[in-house]
């Protein structure tokens, strides 16, 4: 609200006047700034109700002072306010220094001056006047943003931010270039998301922004293959969220190099498959073993009860006299002889067909979709030709025997342990 000289009586123009005191005074306050000047020739200072506060000063209860000013610095601060004192002096340009203060309650606050220097006719400095601002609360949020900075810096992730448009890099982290190979400045100024990402296609990032848009998560994940300036490549997983970033629509990615972690999942899966098959398969002819055979076996009954209505048959195989062997030649020969015997069952079935060592010298055979009894007659006879065939092991020449028993399923029994026992029985027999 301006003052007209000419039109404004005394009473209107003293009114405006404490109007625009009072607008000025909320000013300060909503800024937590204070306005003071120094007479430089008296040494006199005049401090705004505000500055009082700032310095937790009853407002007018004391003589402002530059002492009282000082008084208030922090020991290390002093130097340099005085040095910044005597530049504002000594210059008629406005002049910014931020410091320290140590008030009586023990708290400490950061506050920015802002002072000018005022010159006579004589060129001579005979007035400072300016501002303080109780600047705490910003310096803190300035520090905070920092730490944030540095964590985000130093990070052993790899953090990128994405222009949402042109999928150019704003920003990437100390832990992507040291990854990539690239500097900072060819990553921000060279290089687009296609770059390092060569088997990303533009219609794959489409669907991922429109799987994100429409999604209720705030971050989707991602499995990539990063290129190294080298032309190395490594897997890594990628989180993905939407920010602002510098005020305009961006994303921001987390990378992990999962290099290791697919080689310890590798290795896992190996030594799970390996624990699997030894534990289902019998360690000298690499057959499966009795309890896989049987499991096989039950599934089978099972499968063929609610649906398949499959019929099969199985035999039950014995070589005759083995203990024999062992006893004579030793259970050196005896392994031998029935690795050469499993070799010889195995190219006598289909590959569709079930073959177990079920312990000792017996082995059992599913023969699926095969019921009728002259055939099995022709199966079970080229199981005997060729078992009986010579084994030829060192100096010796062996000549094995075998019995078979067969049962059929459903034909005799539809129940897995009757299913081996009349087999069994059948092999006696």
């Amino acid at each position: 609200m301006s003052i007209d000289i000419e039109n404004d009586d005394v009473q209107t123009a003293l009114k405006k006047l404490k109007i625009r005191e009072e607008n000025f005074r909320l000013l300060e306050k909503m800024n937590k700034l204070g306005s003071w000047e120094i007479d430089l020739i008296t040494h006199k200072s005049i401090w705004s109700e505000n500055s009082y506060k700032i310095y937790e000063i009853e407002p007018f209860s004391i003589e402002p002072t530059l002492e009282l000013f000082f008084s208030f610095l922090l020991p290390e601060e002093i130097p340099r306010a005085k040095l910044a004192l005597d530049d504002v002096i000594s210059s008629d340009t406005l002049k910014t220094w931020q410091g320290k203060i140590k008030l009586a309650s023990g708290n400490q606050k950061d506050i920015l001056i802002n002072a000018k220097a005022m010159f006579n006719e004589k060129g001579q400095a005979v007035r400072l006047i300016g501002t303080t601002q109780d600047i705490t609360e910003q310096v803190k949020l300035e520090e905070k943003s920092s730490e944030l900075s540095s964590i985000v810096e130093n990070s052993s992730s790899e953090i990128y931010v994405l222009d949402y448009e042109t999928s150019r890099y704003l920003y990437v982290n100390k832990a992507a270039c040291d990854a990539l190979g690239y500097t900072k400045e060819e990553m921000l100024n060279e290089l687009t998301l296609y770059d390092i990402n060569r088997e990303l296609t533009p219609e794959r990032v489409a669907e991922l922004k429109d799987y994100y848009e429409n999604s209720s998560q705030d971050v989707i994940t991602n499995e990539t293959v990063h290129t190294r300036k080298d032309g190395t490549t490594y897997p890594a997983h990628s989180q993905i969220q939407k920010i602002k970033y510098n005020s305009q629509d961006a994303y921001v990615i987390f990378d992990l190099d999962i290099t290791q972690t697919l080689l310890i999942n590798e290795i896992a899966d190996k030594q799970s498959k390996m624990l699997y098959h030894q534990a289902n398969h019998d360690t000298l002819t690499n057959l499966p073993n009795r309890s896989f055979f049987q499991e096989k076996l039950s599934k089978l009954i099972q499968n063929s009860n609610k649906s398949t209505k499959e019929v099969f048959s199985l035999l039950f195989i014995d070589l005759d006299h083995f203990k024999d062997i062992n006893d004579s030649l030793g259970h050196s020969m005896g392994d031998k002889v029935l690795e050469v015997v499993s070799q010889r069952l195995q190219t006598s079935i289909r590959e569709y067909d079930i073959l177990a060592r079920f312990g000792g010298d017996e082995f059992t055979v599913i023969l699926k979709n095969v019921s009728n009894p002259e055939h099995l007659e022709k199966i079970a006879n080229k199981i005997i030709k060729v078992i009986e065939e010579p084994v030829h092991i060192l100096s010796h020449s062996l000549h094995i025997t075998t019995s078979i028993g067969i049962a059929i399923y459903p034909e005799h029994t539809t129940r897995k342990e009757n299913l081996l026992k009349y087999a069994d029985a059948a092999m006696y027999k």
